[in-house]
């Protein structure tokens, strides 16, 4: 009896093994399900950082940032609804377009409201600063491109109603040289230090370099 129930308890365990052995080797044949299975749900592949962008100037044209290779100029960030702060950001850059207007010093406006900043909206934005079309640009385009131009380009935060308040002096080699808080007369200074070093091609001093870095940490 005791033999009898050993040959059956054997029987059911080798039963069991060799069932698992099968799964095991079924399970392990499937190689292309498993490799799909992952590509379905993995992230995908990091892009590389815009270098360039395309956006809409307040004349209808495509503007291509490439256009300003060579050249130093500003970038900033506004929208046309914003009540104080945006109006008084723009007051300045008119009178630095005005006082660089010899040295062709461009400015380039990006609105972060652009559901609401058409082309045709920006144009009569423009108008109430008297912005020149060949110096001061105004730029509109898709919320979500607007936003990476933002991140990649600039390494400022860009939302709907929201940015960053610093003026991004761009140099020849389509850098972003510093940023200055437009609102701050001693960033101001430094600014009009820095832009005419860089339109004299003279390499900034090891001091003026560590107020800018200081000026990127608090703007970001």
């Amino acid at each position: 009896m005791k033999s009898n129930a050993l040959i059956f308890w054997l029987g059911i365990l080798f039963t069991f093994s060799g069932g698992m052995v099968v799964w095991l080797v079924f399970e392990g044949s499937r190689p292309e399900h498993t490799a799909t299975t992952r590509r379905e749900f993995s992230a995908p592949v990091n892009q590389e950082p815009l270098r360039y962008f395309t956006l809409m100037e307040r004349s209808g044209e495509k503007f291509r940032s490439q256009s300003l290779d060579g050249e130093i100029w500003v970038a900033s960030f506004f929208f046309a609804n914003c009540p104080h702060q945006c109006t008084n950001q723009n007051l300045t850059i008119k009178k630095l377009a005005e006082h660089y207007q010899e040295q062709h010093l461009k400015f380039v406006s990006i609105t972060c409201d652009p559901e609401n900043d058409t082309p045709s909206r920006l144009a009569k934005y423009a108008d109430r600063f008297g912005a020149d079309e060949q110096q001061w640009l105004f730029l509109t385009g898709k919320e979500s491109y607007i936003q990476q131009v933002g991140a990649e380009i600039f390494k400022v935060s860009v939302s709907p109603n929201t940015h960053s308040q610093k003026l991004m002096l761009i140099n020849r080699e389509g850098k972003v040289h510093g940023y200055f808080q437009w609102n701050d007369a001693g960033q101001i200074d430094l600014f009009h230090r820095e832009v005419d070093k860089l339109l004299g091609d003279v390499p900034a001093s090891s001091s003026v370099n560590s107020d800018i870095q200081s000026s990127k940490t608090v703007g970001n």
